[in-house]
């Protein structure tokens, strides 16, 4: 009877021991899945109201114009994002790792370099202008797309599979990012379109034959007006 008891409790030990092993074994796996689920959650960005700028986990700095959306999971393996609105990219080169941008019916990689995005719904097309550096632009990842460099941009219209390259100066289609229009002798008209674009304000002039040069800074519209009329000896209303 003694050796029985014995091996009683020894039983009861390895049991015991046996429970904790388990235990331990569910929890760790708890733990994995825990810590995977985190890493692999969407992270959401909304420009609410404002101007938002941030920085993505591989140091790419973001700015989104009001209204528009970011999303990624985590850079470990690659570099995605989704959005939507309007978004321009500082971003940081990474030989080993493109950078990826979905709109939902538009696709962009890049490696590093400084772009805008425009995937605004109102515009029922897709817009890309690259301030430097080279990028692939396409209607999806398997598409065959269009390689942009410095200072171009193309659209690609709702419904058509490639984009189509831009001829006019779309330099001023950043100024909502940089903060100051750049005009290099423009004719007025175009510069009251720019300015009607931006403030959604159209504009009457007395002449607009004459052209203009300069920066302008973007907070102050009616300082933008009053100094083109001083320069150019016109007058300008809204409408």
């Amino acid at each position: 009877h003694g050796a029985d008891k014995g091996a009683s409790r020894k039983v009861r030990r390895l049991d015991w021991r046996r429970s904790v092993a388990v235990a331990a074994a569910v929890a760790l796996l708890f733990g994995l899945f825990l810590y995977n689920s985190q890493r692999n959650a969407w992270t959401e960005i909304l420009a609410d109201g404002a101007k938002t700028v941030c920085l993505l986990p591989d140091s790419t700095q973001v700015t989104l114009a009001d209204g528009a959306t970011l999303r990624y999971r985590n850079f470990d393996a690659d570099r995605k994002v989704e959005m939507t609105g309007k978004v321009y990219f500082d971003v940081t080169r990474d030989e080993s790792r493109p950078f990826e941008v979905s709109t939902g019916n538009a696709y962009i990689k890049v490696l590093g370099t400084r772009f805008q995005v425009d995937a605004s719904a109102s515009r029922k097309s897709v817009t890309v202008y690259v301030e430097s550096g080279k990028v692939l632009f396409a209607r999806d990842a398997a598409a065959e797309g269009t390689v942009l460099e410095k200072g171009m941009g193309a659209t690609l219209p709702d419904g058509k599979q490639t984009p189509v390259l831009d001829t006019q100066d779309k330099l001023n289609s950043l100024a909502w990012q940089r903060g100051t229009f750049i005009f290099n002798d423009t004719p007025l008209k175009e510069v009251l379109k720019t300015l009607s674009e931006h403030y959604k304000i159209s504009f009457v002039c007395t002449d607009l034959s004459k052209r203009l040069s300069g920066e302008f800074s973007t907070d102050d519209l009616d300082m933008i007006i009053t100094l083109i009329e001083s320069a150019l000896d016109v007058n300008i209303m809204k409408m």
